[in-house]
């Protein structure tokens, strides 16, 4: 059954944008992604609005940021009032391929559990990692 998930990007400046531009030379962005960059100059409340109304249109929204203790994720946290909002931080190139690909697959809470695991199981250190398959 194909979800209705849209994913939502909130980081620090261009991040976002520069990732989603990444992602689109691996796969093709057919879904609805938006990115929501916060600038040194910008005010929390007016970004914190801005992902409120992406979120007032969707029926489920991952939303992925970069920084856990960052002011990206405190904004995103603040949508987990609602039930059809989940949160991912720590966002890579691996993590969001993961959830475009896979957004139409799962429901939200179930979206969020495969991007992790696809995120953490690509952190690797390649020195062990090859020197573990000799």
């Amino acid at each position: 059954m194909e979800q209705d998930n849209t994913i939502l990007i909130v980081t620090h400046g261009n991040i976002g944008k520069e990732l989603l531009d990444s992602a689109s030379m691996f796969i093709k962005i057919e879904q609805q992604v938006q990115v929501i960059g916060l600038y040194a100059d910008d005010n929390i409340n007016d970004v914190y609005k801005k992902v409120e109304n992406f979120i007032s249109h969707h029926d489920a929204v991952l939303i992925l940021t970069d920084l856990l203790s960052g002011a990206t994720t405190r904004i995103a946290a603040l949508s987990l009032q609602y039930p059809q909002v989940e949160v991912i931080t720590g966002m890579n190139l691996v993590m969001l391929i993961s959830a475009i690909r896979e957004s139409l697959n799962y429901d939200v809470k179930t979206l969020a559990a495969v991007v992790k695991k696809t995120a953490v199981e690509d952190i690797v250190n390649v020195r062990k990692r090859i020197d573990d398959e000799e």
